[in-house]
């Protein structure tokens, strides 16, 4: 193994350039950020509150599995929990209806929702009612009653969606609301993948 002194290293010359980018061609870098603020004020963020009944399991299962079957333990009470839930919504008029998933609002199997708060893009939170709702869609509708007009989302036509057309979604992942992301549409008129179970409606 040779060691070079130090006055013949060789010197690692970088080139640096501390200019911005510029946007070269035809297609300009854009960004979404007009887009955004503009739907953003549509996008809520939905709570639901359940009571949840359940049966603790305590040492007497234990002893029952593994030790005298045939003994008899005293069995602990049920117990309740109070159990939330967290969704989005689009607010589709004026007047405070909203759409959001069937799956948010239902019975999951823990119990039906005993309320269901909305909260706004600028954190007031209103108490609101089921106007109906569809499991095969996984599409319901809520309501909510202020005085003051809401901002209501366009409504497009999904039948123009083409393939490859740029998409954003506004929600609230892990309770952090008003969270933006963006993707391409991947497909359309995809069938027969039962993402909901079987029999549900899928396009």
């Amino acid at each position: 193994m040779s060691v070079l002194p130090a006055e013949e290293m060789p010197q690692l010359e970088v080139i640096t350039d501390d200019r911005p980018i510029e946007p070269t061609g035809a297609i300009p870098l854009v960004s979404f950020a007009d887009v955004i603020e503009l739907a953003a004020p549509s996008v809520v963020s939905v709570y639901t509150t359940r009571t949840q009944t359940y049966a603790p399991r305590g040492l007497e299962e234990l002893f029952r599995r593994y030790a005298d079957p045939d003994q008899e333990y005293e069995r602990r009470e049920p117990r309740s929990r109070e159990v939330t839930g967290l969704g989005s919504g689009v607010i589709i008029s004026e007047d405070g209806y909203i759409v959001t998933n069937h799956h948010v609002i239902s019975d999951d199997g823990d119990g039906p929702v005993e309320e269901i708060r909305v909260q706004l893009e600028n954190g007031e939170e209103f108490i609101a009612e089921v106007v109906g709702s569809d499991d095969k869609t996984d599409v319901a509708v809520i309501r909510i009653e202020l005085d003051e007009s809401l901002s209501a989302a366009t409504i497009a036509n999904s039948d123009l969606l083409r393939t490859g057309d740029i998409v954003f979604a506004i929600g609230s992942p892990l309770g952090q609301s008003q969270t933006v992301t963006q993707g391409i549409v991947s497909a359309t008129e995809r069938t027969s993948l039962e993402i909901l179970g079987p029999g549900s409606y899928e396009n």
